[in-house]
């Protein structure tokens, strides 16, 4: 109890001796973008920054817009776009550009677009929840916790059970690039070039809601 009142004690004077610094020197402007500036579509769904500095867009129905600063870029389905809902966008190793749509994904490359959606085969395949990169390879996952993979623009598996039954609730690339799985039974899996890690948990952590 002493240790948390002398670590009290040193924030306030911390704060306190500070509040001059803190105060200045940090003024911001800020700009509202709408369809008249531009915008595809109001609603923003996804952003991603790529190494020339250029910020990409991703809209709830009008798909994908690239903005340097000044204009906005706009590519929709006439470009290549497999819908032009977009809910999430990552760059992989190779700066090529993953668009995320509820059911499906789009590769862009700079000059070319590539669809990859679920196979006919799976006609109630369910909205596709985030996307992640290992390496070469592009990581799915769907709000039913089950992954596809697309390797070297081949799609490799859609909606698969890797875990012998185990759904994924929830996963983070770390920053090595190994990809940390959340599974139903409240255990990790860590993906690594060479295999998985399995990783144990206490029972009574209960079940967690992210990473």
């Amino acid at each position: 109890m002493l240790n948390m009142v002398r670590a009290i004690l040193l924030v306030a004077c911390f704060l306190g001796l500070n509040r001059s610094v803190f105060s200045q020197d940090f003024f911001y402007s800020t700009r509202n973008y709408t369809a008249i500036d531009g915008l595809p579509q109001s609603q923003v769904r996804a952003l991603a920054e790529d190494k020339s500095g250029y910020l990409w867009i991703g809209t709830e129905g009008g798909g994908l817009a690239r903005f340097d600063g000044r204009e906005f870029k706009v590519y929709t389905t006439l470009d290549g776009l497999l819908t032009n809902q977009v809910i999430g966008l990552r760059f992989d190793q190779k700066d090529n550009l993953w668009i995320l749509h509820p059911r499906g994904i789009t590769k862009f490359d700079g000059l070319n677009f590539k669809k990859f959606q679920a196979p006919v085969s799976h006609p109630s395949s369910k909205p596709i929840r985030r996307v992640y990169t290992l390496n070469d390879t592009l990581f799915l996952l769907s709000s039913t916790g089950l992954t596809s993979k697309i390797y070297e623009d081949s799609l490799y598996y859609w909606e698969k059970q890797v875990f012998r039954d185990k759904q994924v609730w929830a996963a983070h690339v770390a920053p090595g690039g190994e990809i940390c799985f959340y599974l139903g039974d409240g255990s990790f899996m860590i993906r690594t070039e060479k295999s998985y890690v399995p990783v144990a948990t206490n029972a009574e952590m209960g079940k967690l809601r992210n990473i």
